[in-house]
């Protein structure tokens, strides 16, 4: 709990390069918890060096809830390394895997395929795909308050 904290407090100065070197050790750190608050630190620093911790724990933790929280991170990180990397995930046999990469791509890109994999691949691909128009519950979610 401590190295957990420890990252948290990190993360409030991930602007600074000898916090991204004091927190992308912990990327191999024994406790799951750790490992998922240093994806979402690394998410809030775009440098190379983040990326490619990132890119390491989304390949290859051994937890999935992990792998797709630095998924989730790579987003924030517009290069085309991390790009070509997020559309490598779109061919992951894991849905969520595959969401996820589309999440990250709609942060980075700014466009908003949804969970159309296709329609990521052939953007990603140069072709020029419109954007599926918003759907009326989806338009009225962004404007009604939360209500259950």
């Amino acid at each position: 709990e401590l190295r957990r904290e420890a990252v948290l407090v990190l993360q409030q100065v991930m602007d600074s390069q000898d916090a991204v070197a004091a927190v992308t050790p912990l990327i191999q750190d024994k406790n799951d918890k750790v490992r998922l608050t240093v994806a979402e630190a690394l998410g809030s620093r775009p440098s190379p060096e983040a990326a490619s911790a990132l890119m390491t724990m989304a390949q290859s933790d051994r937890s999935r809830v992990v792998q797709l929280a630095a998924t989730q991170s790579l987003g924030k990180h517009p290069s085309a390394e991390v790009r070509q990397f997020l559309a490598s995930k779109l061919e992951d046999r894991s849905p969520a895997m595959q969401y996820q990469a589309s999440l990250a791509l709609k942060n980075m890109t700014g466009k908003n395929f949804g969970g159309d994999i296709d329609a990521w691949k052939r953007y990603l691909a140069g072709e020029d795909v419109p954007e599926p128009k918003p759907r009326l519950a989806d338009s009225m979610k962004s404007i009604l308050p939360s209500w259950r």
